[in-house]
């Protein structure tokens, strides 16, 4: 089944209102195997409603909008569809008294607005919405079926998980996709296209695609597999012969021509990856931050438990402090500087003892806009690893732009720590990586 998201609303369009609706969407119908191919936003304006639900109708059998279900008179949705579909708007008293008991049950009297939301096409069946006064509405049409929800997420989430989904199971229609998402990180986009090319040449044709979901230090690799789109190998091939075997076997693929570089799957982060590791392990981490101002802290401490194997960080963004409560000597300061391969093996090795963990981890770096220098310039970030037997430094130049140089820091730290838990160490030749596109 294919299927059309259109949100209805100037807000949206204006970045006054986050659309959180569509992510939402998309995840619970790839699951049940409904195919949204495509979303568009639109707005308050009659003509270009109409005009939406026009297009909509010719590509695909589902069509569901949100928004624009209120009481005022920016809002359209409702009207113009009863009128779209051949109806009229009929007041319901039923939906009139929940409406009444709804305010009331809140210590407020409804007005002649609220109790407007009564008025209900009368030739949509209705979708039961007992978070709020707007309901959801579905006609059905030429082999289309249209939807219009409220725009409130929790209300539109609601009326999805226990009107849409179970009516479209109902129609014996769904077909069964596979979605399977690997988490990299290490690697831009470009980097692993080029690695992945050959591979996608081979397996493009036996029906799997492949897609490139890149975010700060994460790329996430999203395989997908469709019914429509098998291709049967032949037994004689090797090839899977399931679309879930198929996948399995592209996926184990990638994590050949990707070593050390897919660390989960399905959403993991880097930072649950890595607690998942220190938690079996049974050790523990410290931090020493300077440039990145506890923000690699606050991303490990984000993930429920981490207290468990989380003993503490320092922020050390002075000098003195870097000399006072880390023991980095002030002569080393002065010779190479705070960010230097020096200072944050000092920082991350004095670290471990103070806090009594296993790990450290110790950033010292040139955020800018200033600060920079022809041997240093901004971006230029050290990163001290600290652990059992060993004591590695890495380089890495992150670019400009100060919050960008901070995210790309704590991504890259825990990438690295990643590597060393599991076991899969960076040869210290390799510290000086090439700029990032």
């Amino acid at each position: 089944m294919k299927a059309v998201y259109i949100v209805v609303g100037d807000e949206v369009l204006l970045g006054q209102v986050v659309d959180t609706n569509a992510a939402f969407l998309g995840q619970v119908f790839g699951a049940e195997g409904i195919e949204l191919i495509c979303k568009w936003t639109v707005r308050d304006r009659e003509n270009e409603i109409r005009d939406a639900l026009e297009r909509a109708q010719s590509l695909a059998e589902l069509v569901v909008l949100s928004g624009g279900l209120g009481p005022t008179s920016d809002d359209l949705t409702k009207p113009i569809l009863t009128e779209y579909f051949g109806g009229k708007l009929v007041r319901d008293h039923k939906i009139e008294q929940q409406i009444s008991d709804w305010f009331r049950a809140r210590g407020r009297e409804p007005g002649p607005m609220n109790l407007a939301q009564a008025d209900l096409p009368d030739n949509a069946q209705q979708l039961h919405n007992p978070l709020g006064t707007a309901q959801g509405m579905m006609w059905q049409k030429n082999g289309v079926t249209t939807i219009a929800l409220p725009g409130v997420p929790y209300e539109f989430q609601y009326i999805i998980q226990h009107s849409l989904i179970p009516w479209a199971k109902s129609t014996g229609r769904l077909r069964a996709m596979v979605h399977r998402t690997l988490m990299t990180a290490g690697l831009v986009e470009s980097s692993i296209a080029k690695k992945l090319k050959d591979w996608e040449l081979r397996w493009k044709p036996m029906g799997i695609r492949l897609a490139y979901l890149p975010r700060p230090g994460v790329v996430r690799l999203r395989l997908s597999a469709y019914p429509d789109e098998w291709v049967d190998a032949g037994s004689e091939s090797g090839w899977a012969e399931t679309l879930e075997s198929r996948v399995d076997q592209a996926a184990a693929e990638i994590h050949e021509l990707l070593p050390g570089h897919v660390y989960g799957e399905n959403e993991e982060s880097l930072e649950d990856r890595i607690g998942s590791l220190l938690l079996q392990s049974g050790q523990c981490l410290g931090l020493a931050e300077s440039c990145t101002g506890g923000a690699l802290s606050a991303r490990l401490l984000k993930v429920p438990g981490a207290s468990a194997y989380v003993r503490g960080g320092l922020v050390a963004y002075h000098n003195d402090l870097k000399s006072g409560l880390l023991g980095v000597k002030t002569e080393d300061l002065k010779a190479f500087g705070a960010v230097s391969e020096t200072v944050v093996r000092t920082m991350a090795a004095e670290a471990c003892g103070l806090l009594g963990c296993d790990y450290a981890v110790a950033i010292s770096g040139i955020a800018g806009p200033d600060g920079g220098s022809p041997d240093k310039p901004v971006g230029t970030v050290y990163f001290g690893l600290h652990g059992p037997g060993f004591s590695r430094v890495y380089h890495r130049s992150l670019g400009t732009g100060r919050d960008l140089v901070v995210e790309r820091a704590v991504m890259m730290a825990l990438f690295l720590l990643w590597r060393l838990l599991s076991g899969q160490a960076i040869d210290e030749e390799t510290t000086i990586a090439p700029k990032t596109p």
